[in-house]
């Protein structure tokens, strides 16, 4: 089956209707609730551009922010014939103030991190975010020392 329209509501629960939805505009609906800042979105099969199809398909959603182990999505069928959802791999991520390495400033919410740790991308890459989350790389002197 194949989806008319998509839905998605703040208990992260999908209502699908006959249609073609695609992967941008589910992505989209996704991230504009306000529990849910960054996903992705990826077709198993190199050719499927929509969500649902009458032939079956398969799509991957990855969430990216927030961290965390986050539940999974609920699939509400209406005129469709089956669905599922399957967890690929368990959240691992933390999802505490400035990634638990730095102490959180109230009054601003700007995190002052530990040493070692500075902002990142939101997936610990160097990156804007004051969050501590990016692990600072220690260069070591030809001898073994941090002292060159």
């Amino acid at each position: 089956m194949s989806l008319k329209s998509s839905r998605i509501d703040s208990l992260r629960v999908f209502q699908t209707h006959r249609s073609t939805a695609n992967l941008v505009e589910v992505e989209v609906a996704l991230e504009s609730l306000s529990t849910i800042v960054d996903v992705s979105l990826g077709a198993v099969s190199s050719d499927q551009t929509t969500v649902c199809s009458e032939s079956g398909s398969s799509t991957n959603v990855e969430f990216l922010s927030p961290t965390g182990d986050v539940p999974l999505l609920q699939v509400n069928l209406v005129d469709v014939d089956s669905a599922s959802v399957q967890e690929h791999v368990k959240g691992t991520k933390e999802d505490e103030i400035c990634s638990g390495r730095g102490l959180c400033d109230q009054t601003t919410g700007s995190c002052t991190c530990f040493s070692g740790f500075g902002s990142s991308d939101g997936q610990g890459r160097k990156g804007t975010l004051d969050d501590c989350g990016f692990v600072v790389p220690i260069f070591r002197c030809e001898d073994g020392s941090l002292d060159c």
